[in-house]
């Protein structure tokens, strides 16, 4: 026979995977976060999940909010931005701001802004999973 023990909870399994086994871009709830993402924001790949990343804009700026897992080890998320979306886009970190909402010992929760000013072109931001060092 075979015993197969799961883990107890979303975040235990989070917790023990591996981000080197996710496919990078797999998407089978299909509500546009990639398997990768969805692991590292804690989201169960197989459902569904259109309030991981919120968004609410403001007056010159553009503030993403998002609970990421402290759980995996081996993979880090980078918001980034840039003026387009084509591809050869240049996407870059520099001047977004990065504040701490709050934090307990399996997630924290972030909200990442953008300054903006009218005269600016347009500006695209992105969640982008790096598997880390």
């Amino acid at each position: 026979f075979t015993l197969t023990v799961a883990p107890g909870s979303l975040p235990e399994w989070i917790g023990r995977f591996s981000v080197a086994n996710a496919t990078a871009r797999g998407d089978p709830d299909a509500d546009g976060l990639p398997n990768l993402i969805e692991y590292m924001l804690g989201s169960d790949p197989k459902v569904v999940d259109t309030t991981a990343l919120t968004t609410e804009f403001g007056e010159g700026t553009i503030p993403l909010t998002y609970r990421e897992s402290k759980l995996p080890a081996d993979a880090t998320l980078v918001v980034e931005w840039s003026t387009g979306l084509a591809g050869g886009e240049i996407w870059q970190t520099t001047g977004l701001t990065t504040q701490l909402l709050e934090e307990d010992t399996k997630s924290r929760l972030l909200k990442v802004t953008l300054a903006v000013a009218p005269e600016d072109p347009k500006r695209f931001l992105r969640v982008r999973a790096a598997t880390a060092p």
